[in-house]
This record gives C-alpha cells, structure tokens and sequence, in this order.
C-alpha cells in the first residue's frame, strides 16, 4: 500500500518518523503550547486549558518522553472528527510557528512553503549566499573606512560625526585628558601577578 500525506488525512496516520519530527520542531522553545493553546472545540472556544499544559509537562517529566510528541498522539486521537494536516497547517501558520509548517507543507505534504508575512519577525529572511556575501562586503567597507577616519581625523572631529551619523538622546561627549602610565607588577591584579 502506498503512502501519499494530503490535506484531508489525520495527523494519527502520519509516519511515525514524520511525527517524532514534527515534535522535535514543536519541542524548541515549547512551540507546542502556543500550538495547544489555539486549539479550538465547537463554539470557538479553547479545547484546552494551562491544566491540561501542566498534566502533559508531568506526564512527559515521570515518563521521560517528549512533551510535544504526547500532545501530539492526545490530541490527534480525540473525539470522532479527529485533527487533520489541513488544520494543523493553518493552526501552525495562526500560531507563526513556520519552521513546522514548512516542514509539514514541505516535507510531509510536497507542498510550498506558507506565505509569510510582510513584516515583522516571522517575516521571511534571505540566507541565500550572495546576501550574506553583500553583507560581509559591506560590514568591511564599514569597518575599512571606520579605520581609516579613526586613523586620519582627530578625536573631536571623530565624535562629531559619530553624533551627526548616529544621533541619539545622548550625544558623545568629548574625551577627557587622561593620563597613560605603566604600572608596576606589584600594582597588577592579584591575577596577573600570578604570571610575571
């Protein structure tokens, strides 16, 4: 018999490599209770309460299991009309936990990844290698021609444009005269004095 995932089949008969995944995605940071939180019964109202959070936390703690992986089988085994991946893809995109909605899009349906939003943190990042290239090329510029004014200008003529560039509530103030002196060894921190 073979095995094709779509949107209509519940998560219960997801491979268990495809679950033990998913909850492992769901597992970083506690993802799965922002995802158990918005599970919704008839009447919009929330399936489950910070009760039912704690009994999964005890119960995944004395059975060293995976707090994710048991809310996962709880809840995908609920009731006569039982979760199915569509569902869990819109409740994965409701809650912005996108790594495992891509990962079930992607992975699990052979689907496109969900849109993203706009803005925001959960807006999507370039990491593509000619982004992260122009980027490092221009922090170099930066830092080139930071050193070369650090360089070539005078401490007061630095400061000013650290102002004019950066203004803040604070502006920089000019640095005080300070005296450059050596220290003795016996003047060292107890630390240093260990390695003369």
């Amino acid at each position: 018999m073979s095995y094709k995932a779509h949107l209509d089949m519940e998560i219960r008969k997801l491979k268990p490599a495809e679950l033990y995944t998913l909850a492992s995605i769901l597992s970083i940071s506690d993802s799965w209770k922002k995802l158990m939180s918005i599970v919704l019964k008839e009447g919009n109202i929330p399936k489950f309460s910070s009760d039912h959070i704690s009994i999964i936390e005890q119960m995944a703690n004395s059975d060293k299991r995976n707090a994710a992986q048991i809310f996962l089988d709880e809840w995908s085994t609920m009731e006569k009309k039982r979760p199915t991946l569509k569902l869990l893809q819109e409740l994965l995109i409701k809650a912005e936990l996108f790594r495992a909605a891509d990962y079930v899009a992607c992975d699990i349906l052979k689907q496109e990844k969900p849109k993203r939003p706009d803005y925001g943190p959960a807006h999507s990042i370039d990491t593509s290698d000619i982004v992260i290239n122009k980027l490092l090329d221009n922090q170099m510029l930066l830092q080139d021609t930071f050193a070369n004014r650090t360089i070539l200008k005078p401490t007061s003529e630095l400061i000013s444009e650290i102002n004019r560039i950066c203004p803040s509530e604070k502006p920089v103030q000019t640095m005080q005269n300070y005296r450059c002196e050596e220290l003795s060894s016996e003047e060292l921190p107890v630390v240093l004095n260990n390695y003369k």
